[in-house]
Parts: structure tokens; C-alpha cells; sequence
């Protein structure tokens, strides 16, 4: 093992890792979905942004760090048409997680402390949340196929 198999591994486990969680979580999120329970929902809404910032922020700028370093050691080049659309997935996904799920995610707390958890207002911002994280879990998962393909090699 070299030193380029260890950053490819690293940048692989992180993937792994990142959506791995993310599906969990969208999983999750369609089980609580369909609960009659308002708090459920809610508690989830909660926990996908605190697992945002200590979780999935890390794991995705872990992936994208040893995934440029795989790509500086190795025979790959910025301009192969795959890494183009890898990065340009990646900026998207975190354009949506910056700009929208992690200020949105904090306002689930703020509109539940204002308003109480089971409100339908929190309710409604929850499942809008969760619906956003559903589409750039796609985009993450569109990454992943584009990483496998290797489209223009």
C-alpha cells in the first residue's frame, strides 16, 4: 500500500461515511414523516441540524480534501470530464447545505422555542427541510454513480 492508496482510501471511507448517513437519515425522515406524532418529526428536524455541523460538514470537506490529494498523487487530472461533474456536485451540495439547510435547520429551533414543537407551523418547516435534504441527498448520490462511471475515461 502507497501513499496514494491510503489518500484514496481515506477519501472513500469519508464518502462512505457522508452518505451512508445521509441515507440513513432520509430514511428516517420518511418514517417520521408519516408519524401522527408532531415531536417525532420535529425532534428529527433538530437532530439533522445538529448532525449537520458536527457531522456532515466534516465528512463532506473530509471527502472533498483527500479526494483533490487523490487526485494531486495520482494520474488524474482536474480537467477529466468526471471530476468536473464530481466537483460541480459537490459545490451544489454545498451551496444547498450552506445556504439553505444550516440556516433553515437553526430556524426549526428558533420557530420551536417561539412557537412550541408540535405547532404546524415547525411541523411544515421540518418536513420542508427534510424534502430539500432528499434532493441534494440525490445530488451526493449522483456524485457517487459519476465517481463509479468515470464518464469521458
Amino acid at each position: 500500500m502507497d501513499g496514494y492508496d491510503i489518500v484514496k482510501f481515506i477519501h472513500i471511507l469519508a464518502a462512505v461515511i457522508w452518505v451512508g448517513a445521509g441515507l440513513m437519515l432520509t430514511i428516517i425522515s420518511l418514517r417520521a414523516g408519516r408519524s401522527t406524532d408532531p415531536t417525532e418529526i420535529v425532534k428529527l428536524g433538530r437532530d439533522a441540524g445538529w448532525l449537520g455541523t458536527r457531522f456532515f460538514v466534516p465528512a463532506s470537506l473530509t471527502t472533498l480534501i483527500f479526494g483533490i490529494i487523490t487526485v494531486l498523487v495520482g494520474e488524474w487530472s482536474f480537467g477529466d470530464a468526471w471530476i468536473i461533474i464530481g466537483l460541480a456536485g459537490f459545490a451544489i451540495s454545498f451551496i444547498i447545505g450552506a445556504g439553505f439547510l444550516g440556516p433553515q435547520s437553526e430556524k426549526i429551533g428558533e420557530l420551536a422555542d417561539e412557537h412550541g414543537e408540535t405547532h404546524p407551523l415547525v411541523v411544515q418547516h421540518v418536513k420542508k427541510v427534510l424534502g430539500v435534504t432528499r434532493v441534494d441527498q440525490l445530488i451526493i448520490l449522483a456524485v457517487v454513480l459519476d465517481m463509479v462511471v468515470k464518464p469521458g475515461t
